[in-house]
């Protein structure tokens, strides 16, 4: 990279492999949530409330979406049973979002159909390289995280796909 964060020629390479590989990973991560019923942003905020019981400004920032954005997603979910509000036992004013039971179920049934789905596109690679990808990918996650100021234990995933 350059001094001013523009990429070195030969950088270019990593950076449209990044994007393809983003597109193959949306790509089959839509799929997959269309196919269980879900859009791919509904099924993400089940995986985020799969183990954790936030308040709506704190999933809000784990989502990366404006709080109009969050609520509009909140309340569709909640109309189909997916998730619920509550509030907050620490402050009135504040609400949390949990997942229903039929919520969990449907989590755990994306979860299971994504997973291989996701391994897929890695499995004509070697063991190795494999694991060398998946190290190196938690450690532009990790970069980023700590860049960012954003709480690891929001993103902490690993266990939900395997």
């Amino acid at each position: 990279m350059s001094s001013q964060g523009m990429p070195a020629a030969d950088d270019r390479d990593v950076i449209e492999g990044l994007v393809q590989l983003s597109y193959l990973v949306q790509a089959t991560v839509s799929r997959v949530a269309d196919t269980e019923g879900l859009t791919s942003v509904q099924a993400r905020l089940l995986v985020v409330l799969s183990d954790r019981e936030p308040t709506m400004l704190t999933l809000a920032g784990i989502m990366g979406l404006e709080k109009s954005s969050l609520t509009g997603l909140v309340e569709r979910a909640e109309s189909r049973g997916l998730v619920e509000r509550y509030t907050a036992k620490e402050s009135r004013r504040s609400v949390r979002v949990r997942l229903t039971d039929q919520g969990r179920l449907r989590c755990t049934a994306y979860v299971a159909a994504v997973g291989p789905e996701l391994f897929e596109l890695v499995q004509a690679l070697p063991a190795a390289d494999r694991k060398h990808l998946g190290v190196l990918a938690g450690r532009v996650v990790s970069h980023y995280v700590a860049a960012h100021g954003i709480d690891a234990s929001t993103l902490d995933l690993a266990t939900r796909f395997v």
